[in-house]
């Protein structure tokens, strides 16, 4: 259960119900954070992803620039690859079965 208290916190409360009653694991209050560190958190988690995502990059076209020198009909069948996958019909989720007695 999440609830708001009187005094701007909030709690989070988790109960367990094994039968004949209910007992409470955990109590957890929270205080609100003001909305500059909620958007320092969001930008740096942000710029962590984007640096991360910049390196990756970086490392597939070093790893493409190496397979186009070595082997470059393996670097054409990893470029079309997801191309293939793109286009393949999603499997149908019906039950075709039909079992008679």
């Amino acid at each position: 259960m999440f609830e708001k208290q009187k005094n701007e916190r909030y709690k989070l409360i988790f109960y367990k119900n094994i039968g004949f009653k209910t007992i409470e694991i955990i109590n957890i209050e929270f205080l609100p954070n003001s909305s500059e560190l909620i958007r320092k958190q969001i930008s740096f988690r942000f710029n962590s992803l984007r640096s991360k995502l910049i390196l990756m990059q970086d490392r597939i076209n070093t790893i493409n620039s190496i397979l186009k020198i070595k082997n470059p009909s393996l670097l054409l069948q990893i470029q079309t690859c997801p191309a293939r996958y793109n286009s393949i019909p999603s499997v149908s989720t019906t039950n075709n079965n039909t079992n008679t007695l």
